[in-house]
Formats: structure tokens, C-alpha cells, sequence
């Protein structure tokens, strides 16, 4: 007789992956009526994973699996693999990716996890949403470790890139060019990343004495559409600003294309400053000054603290990213 698995107990319940693995890791949110329904299905299929008797032993493959969603652009998850590979080498592990997708993420990590039990796992939170996954690999009984944004350490497990120290270093950098009056492009409300490139940017605001008007500030959701958007809103302000700091490269694409329809010469009129480093900051033109993450040495780092318990037990310090000069960025116009 085949062992009953999670998704007995969901199909049974009617209920997500999501709720399962809240109840496997113990989350003390949860409602004592779901709780109890799962809990006691559980119990009449002789599943010991809620009994707190001891779980049976789980053989783990030789996999370290990346998990990563749509909000991870490629230019992110291709340092991230990098980093894994090089620090695999000579190992006798693996990598394996998951792109969570679809209208249940969680089940879709959740599903990987049970059929392939991986060693451990390494999320790449590159904009840290809602969707963290980290109840679910708790119910898996899995190691984990996750690369996130965040202006401090967040502990254990989390290999953390300080955006806001970024952004903060970024506007410092326009300030040195003689630039006083710049604008910012902001990012979705539920990633972390956005909210701490803000920070950052507020904090340089004060720091450096700048022009303080909320008409310099627009928002975006990280696409090119809404770099558009914000360009037009920026560029309509008068005086407009000499320079505009974007929460990443895909809307700093839209502002360099919405300067270049109104004939607004960049860098020569306009400085403009993305944030990732991603393909498309080569290839605009003129080339875009940005922010590289280093995710591939935040992903090496992960992988010891998979592979080397003590090491993962450990709180991390952050990564500053670095701001990567091209051609978008000039002196302030006289």
C-alpha cells in the first residue's frame, strides 16, 4: 500500500499546500479549527509528521535546489546559479532550480520537495514578497537558507544585499557630480526591495540637505511600462530634475526612452541611475549607470551554510551592492 503523503492530507481537508505546510511547520497563526481538522486527518493515516512522537527519517538526495518566482529577474537568478556551481565544485552535490510559478507557488516548491528531497534549499527572495516559501520548507524538514533585501541582517538563514545603503551610495555618487535636484522611481508596495530602496533614497535626501519635493518621487512596479509612466510624470515638472535614481533597470529603460521622445539629451540633461545590472542596462543607449547585486557571492555563501550546519546556525553579515558607472550619468548641467 502506497504511504499516504501531504497531498492525501490536502485532498482529504480541501485545503492548500500553502495551509498543510503552516500546520506541519507549527505556525502558531493559524486557526485552531483548520489546525485540528488537518491534524487529525493526518492521525487516521498513520502519518506521524503532527504527533510530536518523532518524525521517520527522510533520505535526502544529493541536490541543492534554487528556488526562485517571477519576481527574480534572469540577470539575478544567472549570478545565483554561478555562485552555486562554483561553489559545488569538487562536491558531491548538485543543483537543481524551481521556478515557482503558477497560482500556487507553495505547492509547486511543495511538490519538488516530497519527490525529490533535496539536501537543502536556497531561495533567491531577490524583491522580497509575500511569497517567501519558508513554512513550506519547514514542513518538508528541509535546510534552507535565504538571499533577501534588507538594511540589516535578518538572522539566521538569511544572506542579506542592504539596497538601502545602496541607493543611499548611488545618490551620493549624482550629489558629487553637482547634481541637488533629483528625482526617484519607486517600486511595488509588497516587495522589500522597493520599500528599502526608498529608505535609502529618503535617507540620502536628508543626509546630503536636497531639494524635497513629492513630485520628484513617482511609482513604478518594475516594469518598462511603468517606467513610461514615471517618466512622463517626472519629466513634466518644472523645473524638472537632473537626475533620477530608478528602484531598477526595466523602469530606468522607460525613463531613458521617455527622455530620448522629448528630445532630453542623457546624460548631457538628464543623469539617470537603475538598480540590478541586468541585461538590458548594457544594452540601452546610452549605456545605464546601475547597482550590481552580488548575488553570486551571496549564493556561494548560502551553500555553506547549507552544506556546513555551524555555519548556517550563524547570522550573516550584509552585502553592499556596487554602483557600476557607465554612460547615463554626467555632471549636473550648468
Amino acid at each position: 500500500m502506497k504511504k499516504p503523503t501531504i497531498n492525501d492530507i490536502i485532498r482529504l481537508a480541501g485545503v492548500s499546500h500553502s495551509t498543510v505546510s503552516l500546520v506541519l511547520a507549527r505556525e502558531p497563526a493559524l486557526g485552531k479549527t483548520t489546525r485540528g481538522k488537518i491534524e487529525q486527518i493526518n492521525a487516521e493515516l498513520g502519518h506521524a509528521a503532527f504527533a510530536g512522537s518523532g518524525l521517520p527519517a527522510i533520505h535526502r538526495s544529493k541536490l541543492i535546489a534554487l528556488v526562485y518566482d517571477d519576481a527574480a529577474d534572469d540577470a539575478a537568478v544567472s549570478a545565483a546559479q554561478e555562485g552555486i556551481f562554483e561553489a559545488l565544485d569538487g562536491t558531491d552535490f548538485a543543483l537543481a532550480t524551481v521556478h515557482a510559478g503558477g497560482e500556487d507557488p507553495n505547492a509547486t516548491v511543495s511538490n519538488f520537495l516530497e519527490k525529490h528531497c533535496p539536501f537543502g534549499v536556497i531561495v533567491l527572495a531577490a524583491h522580497g514578497g509575500e511569497q517567501n516559501y519558508a513554512a513550506t520548507i519547514r514542513a518538508a524538514r528541509c535546510a534552507q537558507m535565504h538571499i533577501a533585501s534588507g538594511s540589516q541582517p535578518q538572522g539566521q538563514g538569511f544572506i542579506v544585499s542592504d539596497d538601502r545603503k545602496a541607493v543611499f551610495s548611488a545618490v551620493g555618487y549624482l550629489v558629487a557630480l553637482g547634481h541637488d535636484r533629483i528625482g526617484f522611481v519607486s517600486g511595488p508596495e509588497t516587495h522589500v526591495s522597493a520599500t528599502e530602496r526608498e529608505l535609502g533614497f529618503l535617507d540620502a535626501l536628508a543626509e546630503f540637505d536636497l531639494y524635497r519635493d513629492a513630485q520628484l518621487i513617482a511609482n513604478g512596479d518594475y516594469s518598462f511600462q511603468s517606467g513610461l509612466e514615471a517618466g512622463k510624470l517626472l519629466l513634466d515638472v518644472s523645473p524638472r530634475p537632473t537626475a533620477v535614481v530608478v528602484s531598477n533597470d526595466e523602469m530606468a529603460a522607460g525613463i531613458v526612452h521617455e527622455a530620448g521622445a522629448r528630445s532630453i539629451s542623457i546624460p548631457d540633461e538628464l543623469s539617470v541611475i537603475g538598480f540590478g545590472d541586468t541585461g538590458i542596462a548594457a544594452l540601452i543607449h546610452p549605456p545605464l549607470t546601475t547597482v550590481r547585486v552580488p548575488y553570486g557571492a551571496m549564493a556561494r555563501i548560502a551553500v555553506t551554510g547549507l552544506i556546513q550546519p555551524a555555519f548556517g546556525e550563524s547570522t550573516h553579515p550584509s552585502f553592499v551592492p556596487e554602483l557600476i558607472t557607465r554612460s547615463s550619468t554626467a555632471p549636473a548641467p550648468v
